[in-house]
């Protein structure tokens, strides 16, 4: 069995989309525990959002706080993360195609001493590399591994990934809930920066493989009216436009 955590507001239809992408072309029947922190922000009803993922887990761990903050609700989920494997996840990615959940969880336990993280692709690849960023994570037969130098820059990002249930539960108690939670992998404090040295990341996918993940929430925010609070790149919250 795995465990999701996932962060997630107030929008059911994205939910839905979400869930109903992951389901079909990854979870499948595979054992799975939903972990989700539904925050406050966004149209909908707080029950219209949890309905949704009761259809599609009945085995889940539901938090709604009275408000919102997106570095309390990343540091919650992760806390309860208790399984050998944990599929991060947020609510507004749409998997494009099929993935064989099996073979990436096979790829985690063959590299068992090493790999900490393994995302999906956000875009295309090429035959030998893929390119991530500034730097070029090269194939090594198996997935394309992050170079190790790039590690704490590149290494982990809160695309949807597959992470090692040890990695997780090393980070998490210093996951700073004030704080941006994805720039801590990058410049935070030294317990997770020693917990980046350790690993190896990579993005799973194929030579010449097409991108198989999709940002569906940017669309909804303008079209709905809203966006991250001060800087995009630390925001912790969300506020109506």
């Amino acid at each position: 069995m795995i465990d999701i955590v996932m962060t997630a507001t107030r929008r059911a239809e994205i939910l839905e989309r979400t869930l109903k992408s992951f389901k079909e072309n990854l979870f499948g029947d595979y054992p799975a525990r939903l972990i989700i922190n539904i925050d406050p922000v966004g149209p909908d009803t707080e029950k219209a959002v949890t309905d949704v993922a009761y259809c599609y887990f009945n085995n889940l761990i539901v938090f709604c706080p009275d408000t919102p903050s997106f570095s309390k609700a990343f540091k919650r989920v992760w806390e309860r993360a208790e399984t050998d494997f944990v599929l991060h996840l947020e609510d507004d990615w749409e998997l494009l195609a099929p993935v064989d959940m099996e073979e990436i969880v096979d790829i985690m336990i063959d590299f068992h001493d090493l790999l900490a993280a393994l995302r999906l692709p956000f875009k295309r690849q090429d035959v030998d590399w893929m390119k991530n960023w500034r730097y070029y994570f090269p194939w090594n037969g198996f997935y394309f591994k992050c170079p190790s130098e790039a590690a704490r820059e590149v290494g982990y990002c809160g695309h949807p990934s597959l992470l090692r249930g040890d990695f997780v539960k090393a980070v998490a108690p210093f996951l700073d809930d004030t704080k941006n939670p994805e720039k801590q992998f990058h410049h935070g404090p030294p317990e997770i920066m020693e917990e980046i040295d350790k690993w190896v990341f990579g993005v799973y996918g194929r030579p010449n493989g097409p991108a198989l993940i999709k940002d569906i929430g940017r669309e909804w925010m303008v079209k709905n009216g809203f966006k991250k609070s001060g800087t995009k790149a630390i925001f912790t919250n969300w506020e109506k436009i």
